[in-house]
Order: structure tokens, then C-alpha cells, then sequence
């Protein structure tokens, strides 16, 4: 395989130009002669999914041996046909880099899958002369990978077999059901957490789908979903989610199917009607299982996913909206046009300087952008801590400036920043209470209904 070029569309060397034995001449020789074609750039490559980009990435050993080169970063979308294209390098970084291997910034243990910020190890070969370390890497683009559901919409999750997700009412626990309850404990809401994972929220609770962190069992083989409350910074790792999208082997076209993988243990929902399993996590399946002890006779189709909406607007929240909370809404105190004003609560009554300018991005998140003095709702100082305060700022697209609405089966909405994933709050129900991130609890304080 070599990279995609206008010259070469299909990734790879042409017959005529591969090594032929009869060929005389040493390999230098041969190369120079242009009678064997050189080491490929995409040389001993190892590959992970990206969820932020929606694409997989290479990086290869380096071709340039001297340690005096950067890291270069391949992607394709399709590993059917395998068309891999330069996407950039690590620029000052420089490695020869023998052998290479990619985790995951957030659970530091899976290489499989990662999101936006990941690390990139090396074994003998590294910079500066050093036999192992690693780098922390991001790769940021102006067009990631689009949300796969709309977050103002509730969703329905169901097995190959259509045994559906379903959260145990005035339970933790989860469990699969033949068909739905239309108690809104079988709808889920999908909301981007800015770095190609998702939380999913259970439409009734408000509480999210997960797996347990302390102790390290919740990464066994076999762990059940559980749905709780937030951790005090936001989505714990085992609250996160990769939604991987199901692909032909064959061609690599999308199925329109989906395989939900828990970023804390790397395992896959899987659904079915055997008891003791109803709703469980196991490694990733692409056979059934002929029913040995181990396998216990499962099967791919259990792992591979139908979202279906069902509920709420499929238009998205864009436009001029009112935040109310108890009868106060997010304000812009004075009129102010100034930067850095804390924002308050205050009696709701349709001004410009209560009105929000929402627009969708790439993420599934929304920009809040205050209609009288074109500011933004901003987590000040781009703060994960709960208490920090919210204000208004120039709006600069920075992730403490993108907000995440799920939607509760009440129709009011959890209001989350996607830097810190904690919830926006108000402090009362008085008239000029301030507003802050606080970690979710539930309160009244905390949901939010749109005007």
C-alpha cells in the first residue's frame, strides 16, 4: 500500500512496478533504476478509530531513519479499500519511531478506539535518542465527524433480535425488553461531549448510561449497564460512549446500524432475551458464538445496534430562544454589552438581553449567543470546577462556549458546558440569582425550559 495521490488513486503500487526476482542488482540498485519500488511511507503502520474525526489513523515507522523527521499521520474512512491520505505531522517532534501504538487519552488503556486527544507511544527509535515514551496528541479539524442523533431528540435502542434498552423503574440497573414500555425509561437522549464521545442520558431519570469505575471490574467481560448520576466533574470515563457506526467488511458502507462502546472498559452493549444477560457489555462480535462456556452461544446481532427516534423535534434548537428556570431566565444583567459581566436569573420577560441566539455545531452542542449584546455564554476562564461562574464573553468557539441540551421526558432540558460537563445552574429562584456550573443533581435549579 502506498498513499493516495492524483497520480495514484488506488492506494496501491502498480503491478508493473513491484519487485520482480528476476530483477538483478542490489535493493539500492533496484530502486534507483526505478525496477523495485522504495519502502512505502505507510511502513508498519498501526491504526485506531478516531471518534472526533469519524475516521481511522495511521502512523507509520518513519521512512527517514535519522530520528531527524516528524511523525507523519495518515486517515482513511474506509478500511475496505484501504485509501490512505497524508492528514499532517508532529512538526517539531521528531522519531524514527519503531514501533508505534496509540491509547486513548481519557481511559489511557484502549487503542482500538480514541477520541480527540489521544497519546502516541514509541519503542526504541524515539526522540532524542530514547528506547520508549510517549506524546500527548490531538488533531483538530473544522469539519469532525457529525452527530450521529439529534440531541433534542429521544432515541430507542435496540438489539439485532429487537430486545430494547431499557432502564428498571426505580432501579440503577438496566435491562432489555421484547418490545418498548412507552414509559420514557426506554428512550435515550445522545448528547456530544466535544471529543467524538456521548453521554446517553435515560429519557425518564435524567441519569446516565454507564458502567461502574471503582472497583476496575466494571471492565469485566459480561459488566451490566447501570445508569446514575454524573460524576462531580462531569461524565465519569464510564459514563462515555463511542457510537461506532457498522460497516460492510466487504465494501465499507455504513449499515445504518451502530455498536455503543463503553470508553472506560472498551466493551459493547450487547441485548438479547437470555436471562441472567438481558443487558450486558462484552468484547466486540463479529461471529456467533457455536455455545461453548465461554461465549455462551452469543452472537454478533446482539451487538449490532437500531437507534429509532421517538420522541421530541426533529428540527434541532437553532434560532432565538428564552432559558427559563422557575419562572427566572438566563439574563444579561443592565443591558451590559461588556465582556466578562456575570450572567444572572431574573423575572422572564421576552427582552433582547434574555434572548439567546442558539447555533448548532459539528458536535451536536449549541452556541449561546445573547441577542442584545452579541456575547456568548461563557464558563469564565474556560473553568472545570464546579461554582465557576458563567458570563457573557466574545464569542470565540472555544468548547467552554459550547453548551450540550438533553432533553428530560418532561420537555425541560439539562444545560451542560462541553468544556467541563458540568450542568448550568442558577443559585435561587430570586430575581438576580447568579449562574454557575455545578455538577447535575437533579435540582429544579438545574432544568431549563425553552421559550
Amino acid at each position: 500500500m502506498v498513499p493516495v495521490t492524483a497520480a495514484d488513486p488506488t492506494g496501491y503500487t502498480p503491478t508493473a512496478k513491484e519487485y520482480d526476482p528476476a530483477t538483478t542488482g542490489t535493493v539500492d540498485q533496484q530502486v534507483a533504476a526505478g525496477k523495485t519500488p522504495p519502502t512505502s511511507p505507510l511502513f508498519v503502520m498501526d491504526i485506531t478509530y478516531n471518534a472526533y474525526l469519524g475516521l481511522y489513523i495511521g502512523e507509520p515507522q518513519a521512512v527517514d531513519q535519522s530520528g531527524d523527521a516528524p511523525q507523519q499521520l495518515y486517515a482513511t474512512d474506509n478500511l475496505a479499500t484501504q485509501k490512505w491520505r497524508p492528514i499532517g505531522d508532529t512538526g517539531g517532534y521528531h522519531t524514527a519511531s519503531w514501533y508505534r501504538w496509540f491509547l486513548d487519552a481519557a481511559n489511557r488503556t484502549g487503542s482500538a478506539i480514541v477520541g480527540k486527544n489521544f497519546r502516541s507511544y514509541c519503542s526504541f527509535g524515539c526522540s532524542g535518542g530514547a528506547s520508549g515514551e510517549y506524546v500527548n496528541l490531538a488533531i483538530d479539524s473544522s469539519a469532525p465527524a457529525a452527530a450521529p442523533f439529534d440531541p433534542a431528540r429521544t432515541y430507542r435502542i435496540a438489539g439485532g433480535g429487537g430486545r430494547v434498552l431499557t432502564q428498571v423503574s426505580g432501579s440503577s440497573a438496566t435491562t432489555s425488553t421484547a418490545t418498548g414500555t412507552g414509559t420514557g425509561l426506554d428512550a435515550w437522549t445522545f448528547t456530544g461531549n466535544g471529543d467524538g464521545s456521548y453521554r446517553i442520558a435515560n429519557a425518564a431519570t435524567g441519569r446516565l448510561l454507564g458502567v461502574p469505575t471503582t472497583p476496575a471490574a466494571g471492565r469485566a467481560w459480561g459488566t451490566a449497564p447501570i445508569v446514575t448520576a454524573p460524576g462531580s466533574g462531569g461524565p465519569t470515563v464510564g459514563q462515555q460512549w463511542f457510537v461506532v457506526p457498522v460497516t460492510s467488511p466487504s465494501t465499507g458502507a455504513a449499515t445504518g446500524t451502530y455498536r455503543l462502546v463503553n470508553r472506560y472498559s472498551g466493551l459493547v452493549i450487547g441485548l438479547s432475551g437470555t436471562a441472567g444477560r438481558l443487558a450486558e457489555t462484552t468484547p466486540v462480535r463479529a461471529w456467533t458464538d457455536s455455545g461453548g462456556a465461554v461465549g455462551g452461544g452469543r452472537g454478533a446481532g446482539e451487538q449490532t445496534l437500531t437507534v429509532t427516534a421517538v420522541g421530541g423535534s426533529s428540527g434541532g434548537l437553532d434560532g432565538d430562544h428564552t432559558l427559563v428556570t422557575g419562572g427566572q431566565a438566563l439574563d444579561d444583567p443592565g443591558h451590559s454589552t461588556t465582556a466578562g459581566t456575570r450572567l444572572i436569573t431574573y423575572t422572564a420577560n421576552g427582552g433582547a438581553n434574555q434572548t439567546w441566539r442558539f447555533t448548532r455545531q459539528g458536535d451536536g452542542s449549541y452556541e449561546l449567543r445573547n441577542a442584545e449584546s452579541g456575547l456568548c455564554a461563557d464558563v469564565s476562564g474556560g473553568s472545570t470546577a464546579p461554582g465557576a461562574e458563567v458570563i457573557q464573553w466574545t464569542c470565540t468557539g472555544g468548547a467552554n462556549q459550547h453548551w450540550t441540551f438533553t432533553r428530560r421526558s418532561d420537555g425541560s432540558y439539562t444545560v451542560a458546558s462541553v468544556k467541563s460537563g458540568l450542568a448550568l445552574t442558577t443559585a435561587s429562584k430570586t430575581p438576580g440569582a447568579p449562574v454557575t456550573q455545578q455538577t447535575d443533581t437533579g435540582s429544579a435549579l438545574q432544568r431549563w425550559t425553552l421559550g
